[in-house]
């Protein structure tokens, strides 16, 4: 049984801010992936979120891994044809 100390109508607020992501995400994924604002909306179009984009950052240890602007611009080609 889940109880809640706050009520509904907060826990509906707090709930569906979650929803969207911030400005503060978008900016830290824009700065982390070098990302300019065209890739940025290309990215948000597409439906992906900041932290899938930050998760798929290559690696050392990886070189087979595109950089993001480049993993962006594949998925946007495979889904116009």
């Amino acid at each position: 049984m889940f109880r809640y100390s706050e009520s509904n109508q907060e826990y509906r607020r707090r709930d569906a801010k979650n929803v969207a992501y911030s400005n503060e995400q978008w900016a830290e994924c824009k700065r982390k992936c070098r990302l300019n604002n065209e890739d940025i909306a290309l990215a948000k179009r597409l439906g992906l979120n900041p932290r899938s984009l930050i998760k798929n950052i290559p690696g050392k240890n990886e070189p087979w891994k595109a950089p993001v602007k480049d993993w962006l611009s594949e998925i946007e080609a495979k889904r116009k044809k």
